[in-house]
């Protein structure tokens, strides 16, 4: 509309300089090698006019003609970059399909035909790990670094590498640099919270972790679960260092957070009672138990019980476990981890009908194996209690949910592949137990699983 308008404008000036001109009275005269020319103003306007116009239609004819090879240059560049392109898309559907030489003919023509676009190095690359050339791969990551508009692609590819090799120091160092470029990609957020904790690094994944909130990378639920796992780790480490307040500190958090989370219990109460604070570890306990009964409780409870400076006589031997097991298992009582609890202590107490009765509401077959024993001598019924126990389910351990690994307790990190907070209370099915935190086969740690689907 505007063009329009304009150009109306314009015809309209030179129509009113036309008009203007053939009204206004003159004469021109011209004496040239002795002719004289004689003629009116406007029209010797009008035939200089005249001579602009093929003038200026002559001169564009001349420079269509000259400009004819530049114009054909720069279509054929148009048209391979577009080609390029084509290949390029050509070529990643090729690499998802694993079709290692059409990728590889198609990264080579692409690189070819646009030589600077970040997108066909990127395809050699991924061309050459689908040919298993590492070697060449990592070359051609390492210099899209040196282009900043591709520098991101190769810390992605340098990334990927680090990963399945298992360079988890190369992989934080990569993701560092990549969360510098885009700090607001989830994917990037979320896999530097994992290789934060996977190097230890608990104040920056607790800054990974809160970014990732205000992204939503993790769920209300999921950063509740995982801060209080930090916290926990945080407790760990001031307690191995000797500073005793600060595990406490950590943990009372921790617990604070969830208190039917068993380790925060478990871990305050111990840095309770290594304080000497031991009326505030039964306390620890008692919470606990009440949030969440768990044998990792019971076995705590257990074990501070009190010592009595009496004389027992043999029909009140045991009875003092009872009591003592009997105030835990009323702060929720009927679960089966203080049935156990409480069975088994009524066994020592000789209360054989009622441990059998708590026993087998447990489905503590060891434990009724061990009452046969007491209370019959029966060896032939024991051993009955023991095959059920063996036909039975695994008793529940604290299980990775990524590889399946179990252990007697719990660690903010798994000891077999290095994923952290994904233990939880199950019973096993797959992977491997191990007796205490020290075993040795913890140094054995495979890729970690990363969500790099999401870049």
């Amino acid at each position: 509309m505007v063009k329009a308008l304009l150009f109306l404008l314009k015809v309209s000036l030179v129509v009113a300089a036309a008009v203007w001109l053939s009204a206004q009275p003159g004469q021109l005269e011209i004496l040239w090698r002795g002719y004289l020319i004689e003629t009116s103003a406007g029209f010797a306007v009008a035939v200089l006019l005249g001579f602009l116009g093929v003038y200026t239609l002559l001169y564009r004819i001349w420079r269509a003609f000259v400009s004819v090879p530049d114009s054909l240059r720069r279509y054929h560049a148009i048209r391979t970059r577009e080609h390029g392109y084509e290949d390029v898309t050509a070529g990643f559907l090729a690499v998802a399909a694993g079709d290692k030489k059409m990728a590889r003919r198609l990264a080579d023509r692409a690189t070819h035909r646009v030589p600077d676009a970040p997108l066909a190095r990127l395809l050699s690359a991924q061309a050459a790990q689908l040919e298993g050339d590492a070697a060449r791969a990592r070359r051609i990551f390492t210099d899209l670094l040196d282009d900043k508009s591709s520098a991101f692609f190769g810390l992605r590819g340098l990334l990927q590498d680090s990963l399945a090799v298992g360079d988890y120091d190369g992989a934080l160092s990569y993701i560092r640099k990549a969360d510098g470029l885009q700090p607001k990609r989830g994917w990037i957020v979320k896999t530097l919270f994992d290789l934060e904790t996977r190097n230890r690094s608990w104040s920056a994944a607790e800054a990974a972790l809160k970014r990732g909130a205000r992204l939503g990378v993790f769920s209300k639920e999921d950063v509740a679960r995982h801060r209080q796992a930090l916290l926990l780790a945080r407790a760990d480490d001031a307690f191995q260092s000797g500073d005793v307040v600060a595990a406490h500190k950590q943990a009372a958090k921790a617990l604070d957070i969830n208190p039917a989370f068993t380790p925060a219990a478990g871990r305050l109460a111990r840095f309770y009672l290594h304080a000497g604070k031991r009326k505030a570890a039964i306390k620890t306990l008692l919470r606990g138990f009440a949030a969440h009964p768990h044998a990792d409780l019971t076995a705590a409870w257990m074990r501070l019980q009190p010592e009595t400076a009496k004389t027992v006589s043999v029909y009140d031997e045991g009875r003092a476990a009872y009591q003592w097991a009997r105030r835990l298992y009323d702060a929720c009582p009927g679960h089966s981890a203080g049935l156990s609890m409480l069975g088994v202590a009524a066994v020592g107490a000789r209360q054989f009908s009622e441990a059998r009765t708590l026993l087998t509401q447990a489905a503590d077959y060891r434990a009724l194996a061990a009452l046969e024993r007491a209370e019959h001598n029966d060896e032939a019924k024991a051993r009955q209690w023991l095959e059920a126990a063996n036909d039975a389910p695994p008793a529940p351990l604290w299980v990775c949910g990524c590889c399946g690994f179990a252990a007697l307790d719990w660690s903010p990190l798994c000891r077999h592949c290095g994923v952290f907070n994904a233990s939880k209370w199950d019973a096993p099915v797959h992977g491997h137990t191990v007796a205490d935190a020290g075993e040795a086969g913890a140094n054995a740690v495979p890729p970690l699983a990363l969500p790099m689907r999401q870049m």
